[in-house]
């Protein structure tokens, strides 16, 4: 099932999509949810914040999120939360139109809770 049309008919722009425990992969600059729901990019995103749960993803999805994500000509951040990234991505896997826009990529490996 597909979540996009829903949006665009609503013509709710979507500025800021966080995929929290809900990423299951990207396929054919869509992205597919845990629930098995996929989507395009909406081409209004700015930031994409994924959490992979600790999870490792490999150089296939994570250039699958980049076709996702070069879909939108307003993005500004692309943010991983949790997740272990490759070491390195082959230049030339990565889509070139990624490459010659400043998106501002984070990766953030903290949970954000300190115990005492």
């Amino acid at each position: 099932m597909l979540i996009e049309p829903y949006v665009t008919f609503l013509q709710i722009p979507v500025f800021h999509l966080e995929l929290l425990q809900s990423f299951s992969k990207a396929n054919a600059g869509n992205i597919i949810l845990c629930s098995g729901l996929q989507f395009s990019c909406p081409v209004s995103l700015k930031k994409l914040s994924i959490d992979y749960e600790g999870r490792e993803l490999t150089e296939t999805e994570v250039v699958g999120i980049l076709m996702f994500a070069q879909q939108s000509q307003r993005l500004e951040e692309l943010i991983f939360l949790f997740c272990l990234l490759p070491q390195s991505i082959a230049a030339k896997n990565i889509p070139s139109i990624m490459n010659s826009r400043k998106v501002k990529g984070t990766v953030c490996e903290c949970s954000g809770w300190i115990d005492p």
